[in-house]
C-alpha cells in the first residue's frame, strides 16, 4: 500500500514549490525505496526533495484529504474502462464493486468513456453514502437583462464561424464523437474551456448568455464577492461547492472577470501570496475534473496564470465594433424607442460620426455598453422636457453622446 499511495500523490506533491526557499520539488527516490523497504515510516506518502536538498513530508500529506476523492475517482474509472475489455481480470473486482453499490460513469453524460486511461479528469463515482455539500445561496447567480441571439449580435464573421464550430462540438453526440475521432479526443469535445476577452463593455457577457442559450442549457455565473474569504483554505473550499452545484444542476458555469481568480502565481514567501497560489492551483484541479463546459472572460488575459491558460480550448477575441457594426448596432438599440423622427442611414451615419471623430483612448474604446448609456442619456432629457409624452428628438442622442464622447 505504500508504493500506491508513493506513486498517487507524488504528482500532487510535486506541484507545490518548497517551503523553505521556493525552488521545485520532486519525489525524493531514496527515500521513498527506504520508506518501502521499512527502514523508517512515512506513512505511504512520498518524501519531496528540492535543488536544494530539502527534505518535506508535509508537503505531500497536506494535500491528502483534498485530492483523494478525485484520485479515487480516476483509478475506478480506469477500472470501468479496462473491464469493458474482453478477458481482463479488472471485470471480476469491477463488477463487484457495482454490487457494492458503488455507480461509476465517464464524462458528461451518461456511460459513456470520456478520455483515455492517462487522462480521466473527467470521471467520477457516486455512492449512496456520498454527499456533496449544496453551493452557499448567491454563490452562484443566473445573469439578467436582455438576451439576444447570436444573429443579433452582428457578430464578425471569422468569430461567429469560430464559435458556431464550438457549439457544433459542445452539443453533439458524445458516443457518436468517440466512434469518430477516439476517447482521447472525441470523449473531451464537451470539457472545453471557452475564454472570452477584449475591452470593457464589448459584450462578453451578453455572448457568453447567448451560446449557453443556443446549447438550452442553463447559465450560472460565479460571484466572485461571495467565493473570496478571508479564511485560510475556505475560498477553496466554496469554489469545490460552486463547482459541485453546477454539475448537480447540469448548468454551464461562467466565470466573469476570470483574472480577478486566475492571476499569475507569484513566487513570493508571504502568507498571502502562498494563499493565492494555492487557490490557483485548486481551481486548476476543479478545471480539469470537471466534466462539462466552462466559460471565462476577462479584460486582461495577460494576467491569467499561464496553467489556466493553457487549459483554456478556445480563446475568442472581442473587439470593439467598427462603424459598420455600431450603427447596426444604433438601430437595432433604438428600434424599441419612440423617435420624433424615425432613423434613417444618413443620420446614424452622422451619428456614428460624432464617435469616430473623437480622440479615444486606445485601451478604452467607444463599446455597445456606451451606447447604452448614451440611450440612457437621451431618455432623461426627454423625460425632463415632457413628462406626460416621453419621445425623443435626434438632438437628445446627439448631445448626450457629446456627453459621452468628452467624458472617455
Amino acid at each position: 500500500m505504500s508504493g500506491f499511495f508513493t506513486n498517487l500523490f507524488g504528482s500532487i506533491a510535486a506541484n507545490r514549490p518548497c517551503p523553505e526557499c521556493r525552488r521545485p520539488m520532486r519525489p525524493d527516490a531514496q527515500a521513498n525505496l527506504e520508506a518501502e523497504q521499512g527502514r523508517y515510516t512515512v506513512a505511504g506518502l512520498p518524501v519531496m526533495v528540492c535543488e536544494g536538498g530539502h527534505r518535506h513530508l508535509s508537503q505531500a500529506s497536506g494535500q491528502l484529504i483534498e485530492h483523494l476523492p478525485q484520485k479515487i475517482d480516476e483509478a475506478l474509472s480506469n477500472l470501468g474502462r479496462a473491464a469493458r475489455i474482453s478477458g481482463d481480470p479488472a471485470a471480476e473486482l469491477f463488477q463487484r464493486l457495482q454490487q457494492g453499490g458503488v455507480r461509476i460513469s465517464f464524462g458528461a453524460t451518461g456511460d459513456t468513456a470520456g478520455d483515455t486511461a492517462g487522462d480521466t479528469a473527467g470521471a467520477r463515482v457516486s455512492a449512496e453514502a456520498r454527499q456533496t455539500a449544496p453551493a452557499p445561496d448567491g454563490l452562484l447567480i443566473a445573469p439578467e437583462g436582455d438576451l439576444l441571439s447570436l444573429e443579433e449580435l452582428n457578430l464578425e464573421a471569422g468569430l461567429l464561424e469560430r464559435i458556431e464550430t464550438a457549439l457544433a462540438l459542445l452539443s453533439a453526440d458524445p458516443a457518436l464523437l468517440i466512434a469518430a475521432a477516439g476517447a482521447r479526443f472525441g470523449g473531451r469535445a464537451g470539457r472545453k474551456r471557452v475564454m472570452l476577452y477584449g475591452p470593457p463593455g464589448c459584450g462578453k457577457t451578453t455572448l457568453v448568455r447567448a451560446m449557453a442559450h443556443r446549447m438550452d442549457r442553463q447559465l450560472l455565473r460565479l460571484d466572485l464577492g461571495q467565493v473570496r474569504s478571508n479564511q485560510v483554505g475556505q475560498t477553496e473550499k466554496l469554489l469545490s461547492a460552486a463547482f459541485a452545484a453546477v454539475r448537480q444542476q447540469r448548468a454551464v458555469l461562467f466565470i466573469d472577470e476570470a483574472d480577478a481568480l486566475a492571476a499569475r502565481r507569484t513566487g513570493g514567501n508571504s502568507g498571502y501570496e502562498q494563499g493565492e497560489n494555492a487557490i490557483r492551483n485548486h481551481l486548476l484541479n476543479e478545471l480539469d475534473r470537471h466534466p462539462d463546459a466552462v466559460f471565462l472572460a476577462t479584460n486582461l488575459p495577460k494576467n491569467i496564470d499561464a496553467a489556466i491558460r493553457s487549459r483554456v480550448t478556445d480563446d475568442l477575441h472581442i473587439p470593439a465594433p467598427g462603424p459598420a457594426q455600431r450603427q447596426q448596432l444604433w438601430r437595432a438599440m433604438l428600434s424599441g424607442v419612440r423617435l420624433r423622427e424615425a432613423s434613417d442611414d444618413g443620420w446614424l451615419e452622422e451619428l456614428d460620426a460624432q464617435v469616430q471623430a473623437a480622440k479615444r483612448d486606445p485601451e478604452r474604446p467607444f463599446s455597445p455598453r456606451d451606447m447604452e448609456k448614451v440611450i440612457q442619456g437621451a431618455i432623461g432629457r426627454a423625460v425632463r422636457r415632457n413628462r406626460a409624452d416621453i419621445l425623443l428628438e435626434r438632438e437628445d442622442l446627439a448631445r448626450a453622446l457629446g456627453e459621452a464622447l468628452r467624458a472617455g
